[in-house]
């Protein structure tokens, strides 16, 4: 067993997940390694998103007709990639054709999810319908997951994957109503590969934390190849001895804790964070800003208000 300041390495290990009223049990472990338990592997059995949207009975074949009427000529939902001069499109998803009235105006406006960059890399389009016309307005991180509608607001939520040298995933909540189109109100960020199901809420078990340190260890990083902001001799000499490292620094932080282990008397924890503001760059990619919440490992949570 491994410990110093950066953290720990553990044995596999079967983990109990309570959720509303089930019980999932987690036996996670490598074929060739003994490995500790994956944050991204334990958050994905969150609860799903509550998902209201209508629901859609429309076929690909009416939506694909109705796309051709609402775009301009010559216009493709498609993301695109090469020069100006050598201009190609990545493969229509059809499934990915959403129409909704977004802005609630009474006119069907489109959300499209469909693949955006290599390895698969996802984003999703947003165009207002105007006059009977189909106009671009801008990009959504990720592919839709859920639509939640409220009666006069949809939350959109998608899930943004890393991929290349990248290692943090994302899941972002964005507000659409009459006065706010597309404005992301939070975001979860977490390390690893594994979708994100669920956006909880801060619940009465929460808990103030005076010195908040979230740390993550190899075993996180599985399945993306990190390239890191901040590259520096001590991270990877703690990657390679197998000791957690430390991904971020916060000040009296709320948390909640989604699960726990014991190794040789020192108790881990996996917490999310409440909403942040103003959070700092840190080994979380694209996750400074406001409304940021956070994913990780501590052993400090009786260091509390």
């Amino acid at each position: 067993m491994k410990y110093d300041s950066l953290g720990y390495d553990a044995n596999s290990m079967e983990i109990v997940i309570k959720l509303r009223g089930l019980t999932i049990w987690l036996l996670l472990s490598l074929a060739t390694m003994n490995v500790q338990a994956q944050m991204a592997s334990i958050i994905s059995g969150l609860p799903n998103v509550n998902s209201q949207a209508p629901l859609d009975q429309t076929t690909i074949k009416e939506k694909l007709h109705q796309l051709s009427n609402l775009l301009p000529s010559g216009d493709s939902v498609q993301f695109e990639y090469g020069d100006a001069e050598n201009k190609e499109y990545y493969p229509l998803n059809e499934k990915g054709i959403r129409f909704i009235d977004l802005n609630f105006d009474g006119q069907p406006d489109l959300l499209y999810s469909g693949q955006s960059g290599w390895n698969n890399l996802t984003d999703t389009k947003v165009y207002l319908n105007q006059n009977g016309q189909l106009k671009f307005f801008g990009i959504l991180n990720g592919d839709v997951i859920a639509i939640d509608q409220k009666p006069n607001e949809y939350e959109v939520f998608t899930h943004w994957t890393p991929c290349c040298d990248s290692y943090t995933s994302r899941i972002e909540k964005y507000i659409f109503n009459k006065t706010d189109v597309g404005k992301m109100s939070q975001s979860i960020s977490y390390i690893g590969k594994t979708q994100l199901t669920g956006f909880p809420e801060l619940d009465s078990k929460s808990s103030t934390i005076k010195n908040l340190e979230l740390f993550a260890s190899l075993e996180d990083f599985q399945g993306t190849s990190p390239w890191f902001q901040s590259r520096t001799q001590a991270i990877r000499d703690s990657l390679r001895n197998g000791y957690f490292i430390s991904l971020i620094k916060l000040k009296n932080t709320k948390v909640n804790i989604l699960d726990h282990k014991k190794s040789e008397g020192i108790t881990w924890y996996l917490v999310i964070t409440e909403a942040l503001a103003d959070v700092p760059d840190s080994l979380y990619e694209w996750s400074s800003g406001n409304g940021r919440r956070l994913v990780g490992w501590t052993n400090k949570i009786n260091e509390r208000d």
